[in-house]
């Protein structure tokens, strides 16, 4: 089996290099954007072009954004590739974060390439008492990544999509972590916009508040919270087939005058 191995924290990111580590026994490429690329959803790089680093035989990493890395992998590095794993992310993508997420999209754009796909975040509930508790966190989420990934493909030969998180506090105990099955949920943020002032007396703007606490429901949203490592398989369908329903047999009737 042949892997690539993709991110949208960057190249250098702990994440990935984890999962390279724990991937080993497979031919495996590593393919991540140049500097980090969070929240960049299924953005690609059109108006500019793209460079291409090596690093190692097995490891490059490319001027671009999550999604151009599986792209440029499965369309010109590595096109033989089986599947695609994205991550492991530094920070849940839990709920509504799969329309923003880095990660989840350069999964997705595998899975919209006929590959099976994986997007592994880690959600950061911990507190760590040393760098070193990071490290083990992540290497113990890269080998719950791997384990998972070859249980997925074993019992279905159907090209698939996941989304799984691991809390970190389940990680840094010393005991495997349970794992459901749950649908995506909701997850709100608060809405800011900061301003500031650069030392030229420039105003400028960063964007973007933690998450609202939300309420309790059966969804990866909340098991993950409780500790749970949670999966959830994704679909690129975004038809409402209940609207469908409701409006059939109706279509506007428009006027150009």
């Amino acid at each position: 089996m042949k892997v690539l191995l993709v991110n949208d924290d960057g190249f250098d990111a702990l994440g990935i290099q984890s999962l390279y580590n724990a991937v080993g026994k497979w031919e495996t490429i590593l393919l991540a954007p140049s500097t980090e690329q969070s929240a960049k959803g299924h953005s690609f790089t059109m108006s500019s072009p793209l460079y291409l680093t090596k690093v190692t035989n097995s490891q490059f990493h490319l001027s671009g954004t999550p999604a151009d890395c599986t792209y440029f992998g499965l369309n010109y590095l590595c096109p033989d590739v089986d599947v695609v794993l994205s991550g492991i992310n530094m920070g849940a993508n839990l709920g509504t974060d799969i329309y923003y997420s880095g990660t989840v999209a350069a999964a997705r754009e595998a899975f919209l390439k006929g590959k099976n796909a994986f997007a592994y975040s880690v959600m950061e509930d911990a507190n760590y008492e040393s760098e070193a508790q990071r490290e083990l966190v992540y290497q113990r989420a890269a080998l719950l990544a791997v384990q998972i990934m070859e249980q997925v493909l074993e019992q279905s030969t159907a090209v698939q999509l996941w989304n799984v998180n691991f809390p970190a506090s389940s990680l840094l105990k010393n005991e495997v972590p349970k794992v459901l099955i749950k649908p995506l949920g909701h997850r709100e943020y608060q809405a800011t916009v900061h301003p500031k002032q650069d030392p030229r007396g420039r105003e400028y703007f960063w964007i973007g508040g933690p998450p609202k606490e939300q309420d309790p429901s059966d969804t990866d949203v909340y098991w993950c919270k409780q500790g749970y490592v949670v999966m959830t398989p994704l679909q690129l369908d975004c038809t409402s087939h209940s609207d469908m329903v409701a409006h059939q047999g109706w279509t506007p009737t428009l006027q150009l005058n």
